[in-house]
């Protein structure tokens, strides 16, 4: 018998409880290591703002007021001089410390004032043919609806996060109701825009040319006012 032959029947093999026994301990002492490891390791912790951020005692009243110049400047067709995204963000800013009703009421107030002083005015103008009037009627209505397009582009986050909880709902609607309300002031005005529609359309019955897009361009308009109803009754 040859010297590793025998070498090989002097070992001894580990019986299987040895074996079980050994494989526990080494997933034991990795065990340890890895708790040992996560213990060692640092938690990084966020800790809130002892107070919320304190904004200038004259924000508001400063940010209002390129606001405000810009809705002039819209209503008077006249040049923005800020850019659109400094103007919303303004917006944005006001609403997130909590002025967004302060916010809604002022522009409201701008608004309204153009919007009543802009349907007398049209309601005093004296102009020679009801061409001429129903063309100017028409004109301002355009004006109002691109004024309140631009406007509530810029105030679109307060449209969203704020006016949406009113019961106005949104900007437009607004605007709908304002120029309806300052409408309704004035029935001779009324009166005027519907007769002056019915003589076109006859004229337009008596094989006459008229500006048909002007007559739908009324129509239109009365129909968004919700008066088309009550005024063709």
């Amino acid at each position: 018998m040859s010297k590793a032959t025998s070498s090989l029947q002097r070992r001894t093999v580990p019986d299987v409880q040895t074996v079980i026994s050994l494989a526990l301990k080494k997933q034991k002492i990795g065990h340890n290591r890895a708790m040992t490891t996560l213990k060692t390791k640092k938690t990084m912790i966020i800790k809130p703002f002892k107070s919320p951020p304190v904004i200038p005692a004259d924000f508001e009243e400063k940010t209002w007021s390129k606001l405000k110049i810009t809705i002039l400047a819209i209503h008077n067709k006249e040049k923005v001089s800020m850019s659109f995204e400094e103007l919303y963000k303004s917006v944005q800013d006001l609403c997130m410390h909590g002025k967004g009703e302060s916010l809604h009421k002022k522009l409201f107030t701008e608004c309204a004032d153009h919007i009543s002083q802009t349907v007398e005015g049209v309601s005093i103008l004296e102009l020679p043919s009801t061409n001429q009037f129903l063309e100017h009627v028409s004109g301002v209505w355009n004006n109002h609806r691109q004024d309140m397009i631009t406007i509530r582009n810029i105030f679109l986050y307060l449209d969203r996060s704020f006016i949406i909880k009113t019961e106005t709902k949104s900007l437009w609607e607004m605007g709908l109701r304002l120029f309806k309300q300052n409408l309704l002031k004035y029935p001779g005005l009324q009166k005027d825009i519907v007769d002056g529609i019915i003589e076109l359309i006859q004229q337009s019955r008596n094989g006459d040319e008229i500006n048909e897009v002007l007559v739908k361009d009324l129509l239109m308009m009365l129909s968004a006012l919700s008066l088309y109803d009550s005024l063709f009754e």
